[in-house]
């Protein structure tokens, strides 16, 4: 067995959930637009909403430290897809963090206050829900793919449509 070029380590520092109610209802009021056939973007209620912190590091196979963030962020009323879920927003706000984290690692630099990349074909690929390049990567589980963006859509909950990683035997 090889071991690895970097070990992550991820702490969640604070977690806000989501409230249900304000969350349903403005996916509910939502659909209103389109029911009477306008297409206008509707902000979530400004309140209820969820956010979360984490601390994570990367360590190389010696132990020295590679990198290290901090990071913390709240749902939007215009940006956050609301989901009738106690983690809806930390859900969502755990694979942002994710994208960051991971492009601190690859880039060796600050993601934030840049502009933002195309997909690579693989990203979109793996978003979709089809298997990861490296297969190692399969142990953290795919993406919920059509089936989870759908549900996004439709404001369900992601534990309904995301299956996790697989368990280890």
């Amino acid at each position: 067995m090889t071991t690895a070029d970097l070990t992550v380590q991820a702490v969640v520092g604070n977690l806000e959930v989501t409230d249900q109610v304000s969350a349903g209802v403005s996916k509910g009021l939502g659909f209103v637009p389109m029911a009477i056939g306008v297409s206008a973007p509707v902000p979530r209620l400004p309140f209820g909403l969820g956010s979360l912190s984490v601390e994570a590091e990367a360590r190389d196979a010696k132990g020295a430290q590679k990198a290290a963030m901090v990071w913390a962020r709240g749902a939007e009323i215009m940006a956050s897809a609301a989901t009738v879920s106690d983690v809806g927003d930390a859900y969502t706000l755990a694979g942002k963090f994710g994208e960051d984290f991971s492009d601190l690692l690859v880039d060796g630099e600050s993601p934030f206050g840049r502009m933002g990349s195309w997909p690579s074909s693989d990203k979109m690929g793996r978003a979709l829900g089809m298997a990861p390049k490296y297969s190692v990567c399969e142990a953290f589980g795919r993406s919920p793919g059509l089936a989870g963006a759908v549900a996004t859509h439709l404001g369900l909950p992601p534990e309904w449509s995301d299956d996790g990683a697989k368990k280890s035997d």
